[in-house]
Parts: C-alpha cells; sequence; structure tokens
C-alpha cells in the first residue's frame, strides 16, 4: 500500500490597485488552496500591525477581499488568516502576507516624532512627545495615533495656512512602547488621508 502525502493548504495574497495612493480604497484579495484547488467557504481575517482590516468568507474560485481606505502611505504587510475552513487540508491557522505600498496623497506627511523623559518619570506621565504632520487642508483637524489608524489618540491640532498641524502629548509608560504613529486628516476630495512616521526617544 502506497500512501501519498496530504495535501497542503496555502494563501497568497494580491491587491488592487497595485499603487494606491492613502485616502485610496485597495482591495486586498487572499487566495486560498489545498492541494493546488480552491478552498470555498473558508473565513480569513487580514490584518496588519494596526490591527484588523476585516473578515471575508472564499467563493467557489477560494477567493476572500475585503476593501479599506485607513492603509497608511507607506509599505504595509497584509496578514491573510484562515480561521476556518472545510476541507482535507488542516487550513485553519495557515496564513499568507502581502505588502501593499501606499503613496503619499496631496503631500501629506506625518514627521519623524521623539518623546523626553519627565523628571521624575512617573507611570501616568512618563514622557512628553511632540507630533507634527505637513501637507494637510489648512483649517482641517489632524489626528494623531499611536501605532495605525486605528490606535489609539494621543492628541489633535488644527491645520495652520500652510497646511502644518502639530501637538505635544503625555505619554504613559506603556505608551512609549510604541516604535511609530499615524497622523490622519479627512481629505479635501473625500475619505481620509493617513500617514506614518517614527517615535523615539529624543538624542539630543
Amino acid at each position: 500500500m502506497t500512501v501519498g502525502a496530504a495535501p497542503n493548504c496555502a494563501v497568497t495574497l494580491t491587491s488592487t490597485p497595485a499603487s494606491p495612493s492613502a485616502g485610496q480604497p485597495v482591495t486586498v484579495t487572499a487566495t486560498v488552496t489545498c492541494g493546488g484547488a480552491p478552498v470555498a467557504g473558508a473565513s480569513v481575517l487580514f490584518s496588519t500591525i494596526g490591527g484588523p482590516l476585516g473578515i471575508g468568507i472564499t467563493n467557489a474560485s477560494g477567493q476572500a477581499s475585503v476593501t479599506t481606505s485607513t492603509l497608511p502611505a507607506g509599505a504595509n504587510v497584509v496578514t491573510a488568516t484562515v480561521t476556518s475552513a472545510n476541507t482535507t487540508c488542516t487550513c485553519t491557522g495557515v496564513t499568507g502576507t502581502g505588502t501593499v505600498t501606499v503613496g503619499g496623497a496631496n503631500g501629506f506627511t506625518a514627521q519623524p516624532a521623539c518623546y523626553r523623559l519627565n523628571v521624575p518619570p512617573l507611570p501616568w506621565a512618563f514622557a512628553q512627545a511632540t507630533f507634527s504632520a505637513s501637507g494637510a487642508t489648512p483649517g482641517a483637524v489632524v489626528t494623531f495615533h499611536l501605532g495605525g489608524p486605528s490606535g489609539p489618540v494621543v492628541c489633535t491640532a488644527i491645520a495652520n495656512a500652510s497646511g502644518n498641524a502639530s501637538c505635544t502629548a503625555t505619554l504613559n509608560v506603556g505608551q512609549v512602547l510604541f516604535g511609530t504613529y499615524t497622523a490622519t486628516t479627512p481629505a479635501a476630495s473625500g475619505g481620509t488621508l493617513s500617514s506614518s512616521s517614527t517615535l523615539a526617544i529624543c538624542l539630543t
């Protein structure tokens, strides 16, 4: 008797459009296959480092999709995780990743931010950080989030006549562990613009 190898489950990702701009809707599609054959009816969770994007169910072609306009400018690694599937393969827990590179829209850009420790650095008032962004619509509200665009809000500011906005926030001991932040603002044509940058301790 010859026993063949068990078929493998695979998840691959594609995105449309291939090079979206910030604030532009982008559709991310995961294709789930078992030994090369499409898996229908599987639940797929889409997420980034900033949090979940949504859940899709695969069709007869093994494809599930979500559409989002919240990805910030820059390279975004999207992970698709199969949460349930009725197939001969062991698909549950299998993941696939893809990178969606989002270009800037209207020049909206978050600038690198740094924080300075308070003296004494109390747990609830551990440090002070100034966040800034340029290229917003004058008079528009700019919101600064730790991590991704759905992360905790630390402060907001109104863009000046030059489109620049900045605000200073008090960070607790847990918030300084975020290595990035994201600025978001309404787009003049509708939707939301977002841009991410780094957050680190001030060196000077």
